[in-house]
């Protein structure tokens, strides 16, 4: 049995010491509870043979790998070759989930790889947890160095909210302004923290100064611009408040990873359930709201919206690679479909036969979802049958126009695309998105001067829309624009 101490640079070095690596380093509380759990010796392997002898007092178990080898006869490449060979031969190795060092000996040998702390019974992993929070918040200064520290506490803030001992961890660790300046992503941890738990003017403090902190990262600063964006908006008066929120929110769930976290789904549905610029602009029909909703994962804190269910209709916007990715892989298809999957099956069953049957409004409203998410994963010959027939049933519908132009698109008929495109904007001639996504399909045709004037069209709709610029930006790096256009297109921007 072996375990993999990953330390080195991304605690103690910068600027990786600056953000936190959840899935590189792990805590010694579940190193501890993956030995507990094996019998024998275990092997540890670590670029800091110091931090295994903290880790092993009062385990007499745990065996350096450094011990094992003259280290005095070898060079740091033979001693990381014999290393990785003799972990290779190991029988398990408990190991943070991205240690390439014990990937690669599991490739060489039989070893199989215990990704901590995921993988550990859930009995052990619960208790380890709960020693790790108690150790953060009571005993900050017995960890073998202020990294180990700071990489921890990504652990517990986690554990604290669910536990009900958030607000303890955010008391017992706000004031340490010279650790949290030097590992400033823990502005970011302690601000989602302390919003979780209601401590909203703690939050919006702790967001404001991991934004202003000089070493913070720019991985790190999406959260804590949330928080700021929710404490600030819920705290102004009126229309005014609301607008802003719901203008923002849309820029920040259609831009890259800006709204990772948990602050994003919580929002969604409370704006959705209350309707609003954002509801309104999205387009969602409230009455998916019920089975689309989710629980927190936080206990006791009310509902979440996920974030897929709100893109699903908009995926166009949907830019990078990795959220593109996340769209289509989380949750699995079959599971975007599970509330309807039965009712599905009989309409497509009936459909496929030629039949026509009836077709409530509430029968329309998911069955135009689960149209976009059959486009979303390819299958557009049964996105198509059911947009076709919602269409003839209900017509003069502009997402169903919208739906209809999107699989065309998906499936390289731009010409029917289009069609389909400008039938939905002389429904909703001011849909800031709708006239956005017209932005988009222009820009990809090389129509600069369309794309620009649907932008400017959008801008005009909606002036506080970052999402705009934001997309219009987009276009500018994506098309090879002409010089006239490119400046229509940077004239949109700054409008």
């Amino acid at each position: 049995m072996a375990i993999h101490v990953r330390r080195g640079d991304i605690l103690d070095g910068d600027p990786w010491s600056y953000s936190s690596w959840a899935s590189k380093y792990v805590p010694d509380e579940f190193f501890r509870a993956f030995v507990a759990g094996v019998e024998g010796p275990v092997i540890a392997f670590s670029d800091t043979p110091a931090a295994v002898e903290h880790l092993r007092q009062g385990c007499a178990r745990v065996v350096l790998a450094h011990e094992l080898l003259d280290h005095g006869a070898l060079t740091p490449a033979e001693r990381d070759l014999l290393e990785l060979l003799l972990m290779a031969g190991c029988a398990q190795v408990g190991a943070p989930s991205h240690s390439a060092f014990s990937r690669a000996a599991a490739m060489i040998g039989q070893c199989r790889i215990v990704a901590l702390p995921s993988a550990l019974p859930a009995d052990r992993r619960l208790a380890a947890y709960d020693a790790l929070l108690d150790r953060v918040i009571a005993a900050p200064g017995s960890f073998f160095a202020p990294g180990d520290l700071a990489q921890s506490v990504s652990y517990a803030a986690g554990h604290a909210a669910g536990a009900g001992r958030g607000a303890e961890l955010v008391d017992a660790l706000a004031g340490q302004r010279a650790l949290l300046e030097r590992f400033p992503f823990l502005y970011r941890e302690l601000a989602v923290l302390a919003w979780t738990v209601g401590r909203r003017k703690k939050a919006h403090g702790l967001a404001q100064q991991g934004l202003e902190a000089p070493l913070m990262r720019n991985r790190d600063k999406p959260q804590c611009r949330q928080v700021v964006l929710v404490t600030q908006n819920e705290a102004k008066d009126g229309k005014a408040g609301r607008d802003g929120l719901d203008a923002a929110f849309l820029d920040m769930v259609f831009t890259g990873r800006a709204a990772e976290g948990p602050i994003m789904p919580a929002l969604a549905y409370r704006l959705l359930r209350k309707g609003g610029r954002a509801a309104s602009a999205l387009a969602l029909p409230p009455e998916l709201l019920p089975a689309l909703a989710q629980p927190s994962p936080d206990r006791d804190k009310g509902t979440i919206l996920p974030l897929w269910a709100l893109r699903v209709d908009w995926s166009e916007f949907v830019r990078e690679a990795g959220p593109q990715r996340e769209l289509l892989l989380w949750p699995e298809f079959w599971r975007k479909l599970a509330p309807w999957a039965d009712d599905l099956a009989r309409i497509e069953a009936a459909l496929a036969k030629g039949d026509q049957p009836p077709l409530s409004d509430k029968d329309a409203h998911w069955l135009g979802f689960c149209a976009s998410v059959l486009r979303l994963h390819g299958r557009l010959n049964r996105a198509l049958a059911i947009l076709h027939w919602l269409d003839a049933a209900r017509p003069g519908q502009m997402l169903t126009c919208k739906r209809l132009a999107d699989v065309c698109f998906a499936a390289g008929n731009d010409k029917a695309g289009r069609r389909w495109l400008k039938a939905a904007l002389e429904l909703a001639p001011d849909h800031p998105l709708l006239l956005l996504s017209a932005g988009l399909r222009a820009a990809g045709a090389q129509d600069a001067a369309r794309a620009a004037s649907h932008l400017q069209a959008a801008a005009a709709a909606w002036p506080e829309l970052g999402l705009t610029a934001t997309l219009g930006r987009a276009i500018g790096r994506e098309m090879q624009a002409d010089p006239a256009a490119g400046a229509g297109l940077r004239i949109t921007q700054s409008s």
